[in-house]
C-alpha cells in the first residue's frame, strides 16, 4: 500500500502556492541590505505585510526588544536576556543616534539588523568596560508595538539638533522592499 500523504501534497501544492503558503518554501524571504546616507546599514530580517500595522516614525512610542553586539560578534547588551522589552519615544535621543535612524520606517512586528558606525553608536570614547572606543555596533531589533501620539502630542514633534525637521530621504524615494517614503522619511502604503 502506498502512502497517501505525498499524493495529497502534490495535488494541493498549486493551491498552496497561489494562497502564499510557506509550508512548501523551507526558507523565509531574503531582503537586501541598504545603507542610509549616514552610514547606518539596514537589513530587514522579517517584514509583516498586514496593511493595518504601523510604521515607526519620529514621535511614536515604541516597545522593542534588541540585542547589541560589537562588530566581532561579542554581545554587549540584550533586552531579551533581561526578559523586559524597552519602551522609548523615537526621536527623544534615549537611544544611540544610528539606532534611532534605523528604527524609522520599521513596521510593527518586524525584525531588523542595524549596523551602526562608531560615530552614530557610542563614538570615539565608547562605554568604559563595555564598548571599546570607535566600535561599530550591530543591533538586532524586534519592534513589538508602535503607539502614535495624540494630535496634541504630535504638535511638539522632535527635531534634529540643527532645529530642522528630521528627514530620512527625499520625497517618494523607493526603499529596498518596494515601498515609497514621503518627504519626512516615513514609508507610505501607496
Amino acid at each position: 500500500m502506498t502512502p497517501k500523504r505525498p499524493i495529497v501534497a502534490i495535488l494541493l501544492a498549486p493551491f498552496a502556492l497561489l494562497a502564499g503558503c510557506r509550508l512548501l518554501s523551507p526558507h523565509p524571504p531574503q531582503y537586501e541590505a541598504f545603507e542610509l546616507p549616514s552610514g547606518v546599514v539596514i537589513l530587514d530580517l522579517t517584514i509583516p505585510w498586514h496593511e493595518h500595522l504601523l510604521f515607526a516614525r519620529p514621535g511614536d512610542k515604541l516597545t522593542l526588544h534588541y540585542q547589541a553586539r560589537l562588530g566581532d560578534g561579542v554581545q554587549i547588551d540584550s533586552s531579551w536576556d533581561r526578559g523586559e522589552p524597552v519602551q522609548v519615544r523615537l526621536g527623544d535621543g534615549d537611544l544611540p543616534e544610528g539606532l534611532e535612524q534605523g528604527l524609522v520606517g520599521m513596521r510593527q512586528f518586524a525584525r531588523r539588523r542595524l549596523t551602526v558606525p562608531p560615530e552614530l553608536a557610542y563614538g570615539s570614547e565608547g562605554v568604559p568596560g563595555i564598548v571599546p572606543p570607535g566600535a561599530t555596533v550591530v543591533f538586532d531589533v524586534e519592534l513589538m508595538a508602535v503607539r502614535r501620539p495624540k494630535p496634541a502630542e504630535a504638535d511638539s514633534a522632535q527635531t534634529v539638533p540643527s532645529g530642522a525637521p528630521s528627514s530620512a530621504a527625499p520625497a517618494s524615494a523607493p526603499t529596498a522592499v518596494g515601498a515609497r517614503i514621503d518627504s519626512a522619511g516615513i514609508p507610505t502604503d501607496g
